[in-house]
């Protein structure tokens, strides 16, 4: 008879996590009734043996050890229980309001050893082959490293597996405990400016302030996300450190196999086959404040953006999609004359070499300087005639003056050029996909607007554009309500658009009967907002002499 699989669960797991006192576990004892140390959870009456076990190390470490898989059911879900593996304090966003926040208090310092085991969100929204029903579970990351946490994912049983194709050739693969099944998390207090309520971030861990992951075996795989970090999410101030393992086939808008406000430094293991829809098909990293650094054996390819969004104003650098951040070519074996040099370059982030021969340097010969030929002495040349006098060329008809193009109110002619402003000493083209609090900069500097002193409490206090926000809430050109909170990295689209120029030529340029009009659908991406925007201020420099007038 074969034995029944365990059905250990998340509660189970954080139980496991939890009880530092080993209240709730059962001593393992050895063969001669010995206590080994170590404590059981999740116990198999029919095998008598047990899914998980637990024990304390002398530096306050928690261990823990999977002997099968661990799954999440419909009965983890909710707030006030364990949708998700958490370590350290843990904050959860329960409703619209940035302030609904849940703080939970778990073990701080935790290491898990897969063992060959898988931790199962079981939360795909696309399919419910094998997975729970969708809306059973919230979004949720697999595991949560909270403020003050430290994590450590091991696998004593990850090995390499190696086969022959028909034509010989060896394939490696890597084989190990899965950390999958994750789609994203309701979001802390911490993120409220950055993305609204319910989107999801970190399918697979999703990292906290003042947190730490440390991946050193096992893979994170099958996670997705509708915003940020497919496989891993880390937030400004959190920590994550890669030696090894793998992090594959996850999805996310942002960083397929991760994106990270805070620091990553891989030394090791590969990020591959990871997609992402607008950038970082393997890594996602803050350009201003995310620190991102890879050396040693670490391997990020194989992985794909599907639409990738190149603009200098967005929050992240993409990297492992095939495009590298290349260093200068050095040589490595120099020329002689007999062979061919080397020199190579290499890319910071995903540590890909690139060489390219140096060629071969010939000795010198010199050579012999031609007899120069005696000159042939010149003919006497005849004498010109004597040109006739040339006609009067005719007067050339004075060229048409070409037309002017009507550079009306919503300018959706797009004959336009693109729009050049200056933002931060910087010319940037207003083309492509911008988000909203661009558009507001660039109103508030031709409304010419002042600098205003910003309140210690403002919410977007350290956003880029954070006068712009300011100033576009206090002109009531957009808003920030429960209803409809304001989400700066919003895209311009027609609708947004029209709504904040109507906004700004009454209540800032104060023409009541000015009248805007855009062409395209209310949810079409404006890619031209230059364009649209010279035309706009066309037509006001006109309105505004004739009210003058």
């Amino acid at each position: 008879m074969v034995s029944p699989a365990f059905a250990a669960s998340f509660s189970q797991l954080q139980e496991a996590i939890d009880d530092t006192d080993s209240s709730k576990g059962t001593a393992i004892v050895d063969e001669e009734g010995r206590e080994t140390g170590r404590y059981g959870y999740a116990h198999n009456e029919e095998t008598n043996q047990y899914g998980i076990e637990a024990w304390n190390s002398e530096d306050g470490t928690r261990n823990v050890q999977l002997n099968e898989d661990v799954t999440r059911t419909p009965e983890d879900g909710g707030f006030d229980k364990s949708s998700s593996i958490n370590i350290g304090t843990v904050h959860k966003q329960q409703s619209m309001n940035p302030e609904d926040v849940c703080a939970t208090e778990h073990t701080e310092t935790v290491v898990i050893d897969l063992n060959g085991n898988d931790i199962n969100g079981k939360c795909d929204r696309t399919t419910n082959e094998g997975y729970l029903q969708w809306g059973t579970v919230p979004f949720d990351s697999v595991i949560r490293v909270g403020e003050g946490g430290s994590l450590t994912i091991n696998d004593s049983k990850a090995h390499s597996e190696e086969s022959q194709d028909e034509n010989g050739d060896t394939t490696s693969t890597y084989v190990s405990g899965k950390i999958t099944g994750g789609n994203g998390k309701n979001q802390t207090e911490s993120e409220s400016e950055n993305a609204p309520f319910g989107s999801g971030y970190g399918g697979g861990v999703y990292v906290e302030k003042d947190g730490k992951f440390t991946l050193n075996d096992g893979t994170i795989t099958e996670n997705r996300t509708p915003a940020r970090g497919g496989g891993v999410f880390v937030e400004k101030d959190g920590t994550f450190e890669m030696t090894g393992g793998q992090i594959s086939d996850n999805k996310g808008y942002w960083g397929g196999g991760v994106c990270s406000d805070g620091t990553f430094i891989m030394t090791g293991g590969t990020i591959t086959d990871n997609i992402s829809e607008w950038g970082g098909g393997g890594v996602a990293s803050d350009k201003k404040e995310g620190i991102f650094k890879v050396s040693g054996t670490a391997d990020i390819s194989e992985n794909k953006t599907i639409a990738p969004i190149i603009n200098p104003y967005l929050k992240y650098d993409g990297y492992g999609d095939g495009v590298h951040n290349w260093g200068e070519f050095v040589e490595t074996r120099p020329a002689t004359a007999e062979q061919d040099g080397e020199e190579s370059r290499t890319c910071p982030h995903c540590n890909k070499t690139e060489t390219r021969p140096i060629p071969y340097v010939a000795p010198d010969v010199p050579e012999i300087p031609d007899i120069p030929e005696t000159p042939e002495t010149p003919e006497t040349p005849e004498t010109p005639e004597t040109p006739e006098t040339p006609e009067t060329p005719e007067t050339p008809e004075t060229p048409e003056t070409p037309a002017i193009p009507d550079d009306s109110a919503d300018g959706d002619d797009g004959n336009y050029p693109p729009a050049v402003t200056v933002i931060e000493d910087q010319e940037v083209p207003l083309a492509g996909l911008l988000p909203v609090a661009q558009l507001l900069e660039e109103l508030r500097q031709y409304a010419e607007a002042p600098d205003a002193e910003l309140p210690e409490d403002f919410k977007w206090l350290d956003h880029e554009f954070a006068q712009a926000i300011y100033w576009g809430l206090q002109e009531e050109l957009v808003s920030d309500t429960e209803e409809t909170p304001f989400n700066p990295e919003e895209i311009v689209t027609v609708a947004l658009l029209r709504e904040v120029l109507v906004n700004f030529v009454e209540r800032c340029m104060g023409l009541d009967d000015f009248i805007v009009t855009l062409e395209g659908e209310d949810d079409e991406m404006v890619m031209d907002l230059g364009a649209r925007l010279d035309a706009l201020y066309a037509g006001l420099e006109t309105a505004l002499a004739d009210k003058a007038a």
